[in-house]
């Protein structure tokens, strides 16, 4: 049977409204705070619980003895087979794999990679998910980060030479991400290479990817592939959603063994770089639907990173704005800049860069105004 009740406990007001908004059309939510749960009142305060079918904990070390308490009670609940009790935690922020074997009986929903939207996690309904929007990889913590604070993200990653993968909206910046995580490796120094898988003939990847051998097929040109062009570099493949079913065999055995073969020859060569892989599709539901295999897919969601969309994180277009701007030696008044924040900018960082270049294009003026800005290319 559908949930359908859902109380939030948390204190963050931000966790709190994108939990309404991923819930609303389908549940019924309430929300009280971790310093409501006066213990010393059980029966009254916290009678809710008896009322609700999910409780959703917003997790943190600080809240965990009261976390614990509320386990403990949700526990002793009667009917407890019907209830979900889950606790809502950044992998970033917190270790809780030494939680889930006391938390025997909670469920664990990673924001930082949501490849399934909470509303799916809480629903038993087959018809309610095939409904349900296709996930937009939203996170909780996105309103509140900065893309200064995003950079130190990436200098985390930047750290090893692990998979990184990059999930995000088109446009809201994956390959500058991808591109900042090169910068602050140590392999800086040495080539950054990006393709676009989606961009290529699918007949024609394998020889793009590992390089083509003399004698591969008729008329065939040696040529070097992606791996060797960034050897000792960073290479990004950029829409790895969209690599043929046959080559994700064949690349997951590359990154295993890191070693790979040219097309038509039998030589096998070692490549040593860092990999990063984005895409702005649901990788998760793609496993599901057999376009994506499984095992490649838990071998790239090693380090994951959710790139935020540009609404998420407004403060940050003024000085994206002035930076295009200034590409094009005009300014910014400060109206322009207030029509460009009061914007919803569904083509995020991308759509920006193109509604300011266009106003840059189409203006005489020095400095642009808010009469200049178009967001529609036919106004």
């Amino acid at each position: 049977m559908d949930c359908r009740k859902v109380l939030i406990i948390t204190d963050s007001e931000v966790l709190n409204s994108w939990c309404i908004e991923e819930l609303r059309d389908n549940f019924s939510v309430s929300c009280i705070s971790f310093r409501d749960c006066n213990f010393s009142e059980y029966g009254n305060r916290l009678s809710i619980f008896d009322c609700v079918d999910v409780i959703l904990i917003d997790y943190s070390p600080e809240k965990e003895k009261c976390i614990v308490k509320l386990y403990d009670l949700f526990c002793d609940t009667s009917s407890l087979i019907k209830k979900r009790f889950v606790l809502i935690y950044d992998s970033y922020a917190y270790d809780v794999s030494n939680l889930k074997c006391f938390f025997s009986k909670a469920e664990f929903f990673n924001v930082i990679s949501p490849v399934y939207s909470l509303k799916k996690n809480l629903s038993d309904c087959e018809t309610l998910e095939m409904k349900s929007e296709s996930p937009s990889y939203s996170s909780f913590y996105s309103p509140e980060v900065s893309m200064a604070e995003f950079e130190e993200k990436l200098k985390i990653v930047a750290g090893n030479d692990e998979c990184v993968l990059l999930l995000g909206e088109s446009g809201s910046g994956k390959s500058w991400a991808a591109k900042k995580i090169h910068q602050y490796s140590n392999r800086c120094k040495k080539k950054f290479f990006s393709v676009n898988v989606a961009e290529f003939n699918p007949n024609l990847i394998e020889g793009n990817l590992f390089g083509i051998a003399s004698g591969a097929f008729t008329d065939a040109v040696v040529r070097k592939g992606w791996f060797e062009e960034a050897n000792q570099g960073t290479l990004l493949l950029d829409e790895i959603g969209e690599l043929p079913l046959l080559l994700q065999a064949k690349l997951l055995s590359v990154i295993e063994n890191r070693i790979y073969k040219k097309l038509g020859s039998t030589t096998e060569y070692k490549f040593d770089e860092k990999l990063i892989f984005a895409t702005n599709k649901n990788l998760e539901e793609c496993v599901k639907m057999h376009t994506f295999r499984n095992d490649l897919f838990y071998r790239i969601n090693c380090l994951t990173l959710y790139v935020p969309p540009l609404r998420n994180h407004k403060e940050d277009i003024p000085s994206l704005a002035m930076r295009f701007s200034s590409e094009h030696k005009k300014l910014l008044s400060q109206s322009a800049i207030e029509k460009l924040c009061n914007y919803y900018w569904p083509g995020n960082i991308r759509e920006l860069k193109n509604v300011v270049m266009r106003a840059c294009f189409f203006s005489r003026k020095e400095t642009l105004t808010a009469e200049d800005i178009h967001f529609s290319y036919y106004a």
